[in-house]
């Protein structure tokens, strides 16, 4: 994933100079961002992440 997308996606603004000349709001990049973060965050709630250990109760 590219940096500015990650930075849109999180809402921080970009040098004056690039808020001027690029108008795009990257809404299709930043879903697909967010899509595979929610996914990520799932596969750790449901337990089907590979690299979590279980904490011995």
């Amino acid at each position: 994933m590219a940096a500015h997308i990650a930075e849109a996606a999180l809402n921080h603004l970009p040098a004056k100079l690039l808020r001027t000349y690029d108008a795009d709001a990257y809404f299709k990049e930043k879903r697909e961002a967010l899509d595979l973060w929610a996914a990520h965050l799932m596969s750790l709630v449901d337990g089907t992440a590979s690299n979590v250990v279980p904490i011995r109760a």
